[in-house]
């Protein structure tokens, strides 16, 4: 009997067992069930204990696995789109607070040895606005010193289009 059997039997009695108590009615019979059902309860708990104490300790029968660490490659993929999101939106606030609007940021992420490598940020600048004071302000300066200033990333990483 492995671990998961073991914690499914115990579970059933214990199911089993509430609902045997909430259909039978108080009475004399109802206390001798109750108590046959916790005898079996009892059992099904310490059922696995000879086994345990005559063979020697071994958790890797106890789960399915094969004892080597698996990496589950969806939920990576999952955390790199998050990431990317996030930062993407990382880059819109501050540039939001720097009254420049409109710019559509995507973030493109490489997994290298379960690691996050930003590959490159691309810079839509179709829809966007500068709100300043100043007229003579370069855009394209502004959101480079943002993106390095959030992110530390080098100025050959960020792609523009307009």
């Amino acid at each position: 009997m492995n671990l998961s059997s073991w914690i499914l039997s115990i579970t059933g009695i214990v199911v089993l067992t509430l609902i045997v108590d909430i259909l039978l009615p108080e009475g004399q019979t109802a206390k001798y069930i109750k108590s046959i059902f916790a005898v079996i309860t009892v059992f099904v708990i310490v059922s696995p204990l000879p086994k345990l104490f005559s063979e020697s300790i071994s958790f890797d029968k106890q789960f399915e696995s094969d004892g080597a660490a698996h990496v589950d490659e969806t939920y990576l993929e999952n955390l790199g789109a998050y990431r990317a999101d996030y930062i993407e939106n990382l880059i819109i606030s501050e540039l939001e607070g720097k009254k420049i609007s409109g710019v559509e940021i995507e973030v493109f992420c490489q997994m290298k040895d379960y690691v996050f490598e930003i590959k490159t940020i691309s810079v839509n600048l179709d829809k966007a606005s500068f709100e300043g004071q100043g007229t003579n302000i370069d855009v394209k300066e502004e959101i480079l010193n943002v993106i390095e200033n959030a992110l530390n990333v080098s100025n050959d990483k960020v792609v523009f289009y307009e």
